[in-house]
């Protein structure tokens, strides 16, 4: 599960992908879109997107890195969504059709049996 910072940025990154933008510097990244947080936890999120694969980052050179997003990165908050309702289906709206069901089955025989 991805931190807070971590989703953020990795929504923007799926933001920017879906308008034409392929991958992106680092300097973009920290310093134009996330200007509340500080360089590091902006760095560290960068660095959770990667070890989740979530993002490739290719080192140019010792004062660049090109940010690209993956497969896994564009899908990731689709399956999330995915996951998110699965779970609430067989968490909660799975019980309640179970105890309605339980409950007409029982009225049903009290009337048979008329008790």
């Amino acid at each position: 599960m991805l931190d807070s910072k971590s989703l953020k940025l990795l929504k923007w990154l799926n933001k920017q992908y879906k308008n034409g933008n392929r991958s992106f510097s680092s300097f973009e990244v920290l310093y134009n879109s996330f200007k509340k947080y500080a360089p590091l936890d902006v760095e560290s999120a960068l660095e959770t997107l990667e070890d989740y694969e979530l993002i490739e980052s290719i080192h140019a050179d010792l004062t660049s890195i090109n940010i690209k997003l993956t497969y896994a990165g564009r899908t990731y908050l689709e399956l999330r969504r995915k996951e998110i309702i699965n779970d609430v289906i067989k968490s909660i709206l799975t019980p309640i059709i179970i105890s309605i069901i339980t409950t007409l089955v029982t009225l049903w025989i009290k009337s048979i049996l008329k008790l």
